[in-house]
């Protein structure tokens, strides 16, 4: 891990102001990180998965995956960035059930600009829109160009579960990078987080900026 300092996205989609990413690790040319938990997860129910993310390159081809989760019973549960240069979440059940499909409203096209996205998850809310949550550079996603469906009441999508491989930088079966910078990345299991437990807006109200996290635990 290295240190990286490059423009942070403000609070829409481009980015304006230096601000330093600390822990920055650059994940393409087929390079990941991966992690295969060996427990069952404390609340499959929820979990918050939070980082930066620098586009190097943005592809019309191919989606640039920031996380999927290796299933072989069906597509894999992933976080991505879409070949439209939106945010994409998909969630499958270790059954191959679809738990949920999003793709956002705006665009992220600035290969330049540092993007804090934070995913949030938690299937015991009765609304069911609250189930899941894409939060960018603080501010909460509400436009969708696309979805299939929320998570069920109680679903549990095999983000977080044991035995499948989180693979950070590639789409588990197929050769589509990633091609960014990845810093300050959390999976936090059983907990539904918020976005503003890992930034926070600077003294102008207009850039959001990374906190200082001593008590978490990075994967």
């Amino acid at each position: 891990m290295f240190n990286n300092a490059l423009l942070m996205g403000a609070t829409a989609q481009g980015g304006d102001s230096l601000v330093t990413i600390d822990n920055s690790a650059y994940i393409g040319g087929g390079a990941t990180l991966s992690k295969t938990f060996s427990s069952a997860p404390t609340d499959g129910k929820k979990w918050t998965l939070s980082t930066w993310v620098n586009p190097c390159t943005i592809s019309n081809v191919a989606a640039n995956y920031i996380l999927s989760v290796d299933q072989t019973l069906g597509y894999p549960s992933h976080f991505a960035f879409s070949t439209t240069n939106q945010f994409s979440w998909g969630g499958y059940t270790a059954s191959s059930a679809t738990g949920g499909m999003f793709l956002t409203g705006p665009l992220y096209r600035d290969t330049n600009a540092w993007y804090h996205a934070c995913l949030i998850y938690d299937s015991t809310l009765s609304t069911a829109a609250d189930r899941v949550q894409i939060w960018v550079n603080g501010v909460r996603i509400t436009t969708f160009v696309s979805y299939y469906s929320e998570p069920a009441l109680n679903a549990v999508c095999n983000i977080g579960i044991n035995g499948y491989a989180h693979i950070y930088g590639l789409y588990y079966a197929a050769n589509r990078t990633l091609n960014s910078y990845l810093a300050e990345t959390y999976f936090i299991d059983g907990t539904a987080l918020t976005a503003g437990s890992f930034g926070e807006f600077d003294t102008t109200g207009l850039y959001w900026t990374p906190k200082i996290l001593q008590l978490l635990q990075i994967v």
